[in-house]
């Protein structure tokens, strides 16, 4: 997904990029790696401890803040070039909230990858809100004063299918074998004929207004 940014026409070397939702760090470091100014915020104490020290351990420099969006964007309004939000916006109660909050980070012109799963089972509970389909996503993005450039189904009805069977009958894929036959078969047929509507979630990308 950070390939989609990742290009001559938009690379992230220089920019400077604000990951929100951090987490662990896997994002923001990645990012780092591709040239960019990183800034990651979250408010998982633990998971920011660990992503800090996985960076120390690495050698790579991201600025960890455990601070809200919309404190960092009363902080830092307009500063940003890139904003990368990743299976994190099903987990806020108002949504169109955080992209107000991307909106006020960013630079005109500047751009957000998000991605938000469509079909994934309950987790982080209780902070498991929603999940959105693509027509909710442009619209968030349109009224929070953003640009669509591209809405991508992350996998079609097979992929779903591959997804939802390892979700609901692990007792029957044991093996690490029976697994991996059962997403080879389906995933090859996905690429084969893939129906959008029916995907395990989206990845998006916008431009600010």
């Amino acid at each position: 997904r950070l390939a989609v940014v990742d290009q001559p026409s938009m690379g992230l070397k220089g920019k400077k990029v604000i990951d929100i939702g951090c987490g662990g760090g896997l994002v923001s470091e990645g990012l780092a790696r591709m040239g960019a100014q990183v800034t990651g915020v979250d408010m998982a104490t633990k998971a920011l401890a660990v992503a800090k020290l996985h960076a120390l351990e690495s050698n790579i420099v991201v600025n960890y803040r455990e601070i809200t969006a919309e404190a960092m964007a009363d902080e830092a309004s307009g500063q940003f070039e890139v904003v990368t939000c990743l299976e994190m916006l099903e987990h806020v109660p108002d949504p169109r909230a955080v992209w107000r909050e991307f909106a006020r980070v960013l630079k005109p012109g500047g751009k957000v990858l998000l991605s938000t799963p469509m079909y994934w089972p309950s987790h982080e509970e209780p902070y498991d809100f929603f999940r959105h389909t693509g027509f909710g996503l442009r619209d968030m993005t349109d009224q929070a004063g953003f640009d669509l450039v591209k809405l991508y189904p992350r996998g079609g009805v097979w992929a779903f299918l591959a997804q939802a069977i390892q979700h609901s009958v692990p007792q029957y894929l044991r093996f690490r074998w029976q697994r991996r036959l059962v997403n080879g078969v389906l995933l090859a047929l996905d690429r084969w004929r893939c129906n959008p509507k029916i995907t395990i979630g989206w990845t998006i990308l916008a431009v600010r207004r």
